[in-house]
């Protein structure tokens, strides 16, 4: 009895089928073998270069970030020394001969002036006229 046994192991062992080609396995079940191996390699190469396509994408983008706010600070440096010129000519005392619109006491007045806004400026009366 017991040598019958180990016939039948010994012989249910040796007809299993061994190697069967990976087409004919059931579907669902997935062996290590070659041709997955290849899908896997192109798989894993196709995802590095995706990665590497990214990350110069990536460095792209973040240069022209940079370039942008560089250029942004090149304008914000022009515009303020513009602003600068302008209140050190508006700072200058103007001289001439103006047309008052209003007098107030103490010396202030408001002149009128050709651009459009009045300003509020010191005046020395030197003579009124009327009119």
């Amino acid at each position: 009895m017991l040598e019958d046994r180990t016939e039948y192991k010994r012989r249910s062992h040796s007809e299993r089928p061994r190697a069967v080609a990976w087409e004919k396995r059931k579907p669902g079940f997935r062996p290590f073998s070659p041709p997955e191996k290849g899908n896997r390699k192109r798989d894993r190469a196709e995802k590095d270069a995706a990665k590497l396509v990214a990350k110069a994408e990536e460095k792209t983008r973040k240069r022209q970030e940079k370039e942008q706010r560089h250029r942004e600070k090149e304008l914000e440096k022009i515009r303020k020394k513009e602003e600068k010129q302008r209140k050190r000519m508006e700072g200058q005392p103007k001289r001439g001969f103006f047309s008052v619109t209003l007098v107030w006491r103490y010396g202030f007045a408001v002149i009128k002036e050709d651009r459009g806004r009045d300003t509020i400026a010191t005046v020395r009366c030197t003579e009124v006229t009327s009119g």
